[in-house]
């Protein structure tokens, strides 16, 4: 069995190409990425904008930019 790694990879693309970027926007509401948050903000003065539902977005990343799927839902069409 193998363990996904994703928020990881995330995180060490963002650090690695922070200089290149003028906003990060991470579609996860997971409490992981608090770390990468304060790195962003902080340490590099940038914005971040986490996208997630509700219901899943952990209550430290609701202190800082995020975006509520459940609310933009029907502006949204797959199609």
């Amino acid at each position: 069995m193998k363990k996904a790694d994703t928020d990881v990879e995330i995180t060490l693309d963002t650090v690695r190409n922070i200089d290149n970027l003028n906003v990060v926007i991470i579609v996860s509401g997971d409490s992981d990425f608090l770390e990468l948050k304060n790195y962003v903000v902080h340490d590099k003065k940038k914005n971040i904008l986490f996208v997630g539902y509700e219901e899943n977005m952990a209550w430290e990343l609701r202190q800082c930019w995020h975006l509520y799927v459940n609310r933009i839902k029907n502006e949204v069409a797959f199609q």
